[in-house]
């Protein structure tokens, strides 16, 4: 299941440390490597990491030779360990592994070198040598607190939950950012940490006067819904600050049981992560990753759909959107048209793989530029439909609020295709087809694969 992109550049940097003879050269540098792990091991753990000197140490004595660790030993006795290691010097230079030793010193100290310039607290910051540029950049941007305050609903919630869920998720609870104060008086486990809470005691009382279990802090998404449940049982029939004509209209709702569809549990994890929540990077609880307040792309395309807007996409046009259902127009939206080129052939002489002509329209994706599909006939495009979904799910370069809009999105698509005729995928993409290969491209002489996509 590793995506097609992670493997091809494991084999590339499988191959650039091969030499010509694609044999293995020199020994790998396993000192270099112990201190990463040794590091990784103690940020898991929690624990403070090691001097830096002492990791030097313990991987010079793991590669001394035996002779030497004889040696080292005797002296340690003998002058209580004043000399803990031998120098490279006073070794014969004709010793296969002083060289050895040489290298691994050279090379934990450029690392040293190079962590020195870089963040200030080590604890955050992965050995250079081992996590590329990429990896640090996603770390950086895991580790910001956004903070934002919202209601669980979403407009899809009729469909699937019940009378008395949809009202508390609209009327009487909301999602919250936990803050310094909150961790001094209210008991949050941590800075940043998404809590749920009574709407009606956070906005009537300050937070030192307001009774206990009006907040619960979930340990993740999937619990977002026990979270809820909580507050209905223990809470609501207790807390003073609830409004008349809002506490009975919430008893007059009390009996009716969540709707009978199998997926009604399901719909809450992925309304909370369309909503803009996610498991915390830290491993406890649940954090905003984008601002709650900025509209999602599927609450982007809902509008432009109300107001019968332009989508600004060459494949897909206004009038597909009552044909298709919002999940499928809102995932081609994601690629753009291509040309078959060189390049894009597979497998050697006699080989079966792509023929098409130079030329031959096509679609890539819009964000990575690399996955490019050209099915041959537009009944052909069923398969390529369901491999873009598998790739736009796996793609490393697709906005993370995209995916989740696109997950939330196959919910409501269960209920538009009962609405549409059984064929309507076909007709559809019969529909892409003739504008890729009968019409004129707009910008063709300019790189469409450059082409921004709008969400």
């Amino acid at each position: 299941r590793c995506p097609i992109e992670i493997r091809e550049q494991l084999e590339l940097m499988k191959r650039a440390k091969a030499g010509p003879d694609y044999k293995k050269g020199d020994k790998p540098k396993h000192g270099g490597r112990k201190v990463f792990f040794h590091r990784l091991w103690c940020r898991i753990q929690r624990i403070p990491l090691p001097s830096f000197e002492k990791l030097v140490d313990q991987d010079k004595e793991e590669y001394l030779p035996d002779s030497a660790k004889k040696e080292k030993n005797s002296d340690a006795s003998a002058k209580d360990n004043e000399h803990p290691i031998i120098s490279i010097e006073e070794r014969s230079q004709n010793d296969k592994s002083n060289l050895q030793l040489e290298t691994i010193v050279e090379d934990i100290s450029k690392a040293k070198d190079e962590e020195d310039h870089g963040t200030t607290e080590v604890a955050e910051e992965f050995d250079p040598e081992s996590v590329s540029h990429g990896v640090e950049e996603t770390l950086q941007e895991e580790n910001e607190v956004i903070d934002g305050i919202t209601r669980l609903s979403r407009d899809d919630d009729p469909h699937w939950l019940s009378d008395a869920q949809c009202f508390i998720r609209q009327e009487l609870t909301e999602v919250f950012t936990s803050s310094e104060k909150d961790i001094e008086i209210g008991g949050a486990p941590q800075r940043g940490q998404v809590g749920i809470r009574c709407l009606y005691c956070a906005k009537n009382k300050p937070l030192e006067d307001r009774q206990s279990g009006h907040v619960y802090y979930p340990s993740s998404v999937s619990q977002i819904q026990q979270a809820v449940s909580d507050l209905q049982r223990r809470h609501f029939q207790l807390c003073s600050e609830i409004p008349d004509n809002i506490r009975e209209t919430f008893k007059s709702l009390k009996g009716y049981g969540a709707k009978s569809e199998d997926d009604t549990s399901q719909y809450w994890i992925d309304s909370a992560v369309e909503l803009g929540l996610c498991d915390s990077f830290e491993g406890q609880g649940v954090q905003f990753f984008r601002n709650p307040k900025n509209k999602s792309p599927a609450e982007e395309f809902e509008l432009e759909k109300n107001d019968n807007l332009p989508t600004k996409s060459f494949i897909v046009r206004a009038e597909d959107r009552a044909e298709c259902t919002d999940h499928l127009i809102l995932l081609m939206q994601q690629f753009v048209p291509c040309r078959f080129q060189e390049s894009d052939r597979r497998g050697g002489q006699n080989s079966r793989g792509r023929d098409r002509p130079i030329g031959f329209p096509g679609l890539v994706c819009a964000h990575c530029k690399k996955k490019r599909y050209f099915p041959v006939a537009a009944k052909n495009f069923s398969d390529t439909h369901n491999l873009m979904v598998t790739h736009i799910g796996n793609c490393f370069n697709v906005p993370f609020p995209i995916k989740a809009s696109l997950i939330y999105l196959q919910h409501r698509s269960i209920l538009q295709k009962a609405e549409l005729p059984n064929n309507y995928k076909l007709c559809f993409f019969k529909r892409i087809w003739g504008r890729l290969h009968n019409e004129e491209w707009p910008n063709e002489n300019e790189k469409l694969d450059s082409q921004t996509v709008v969400n």
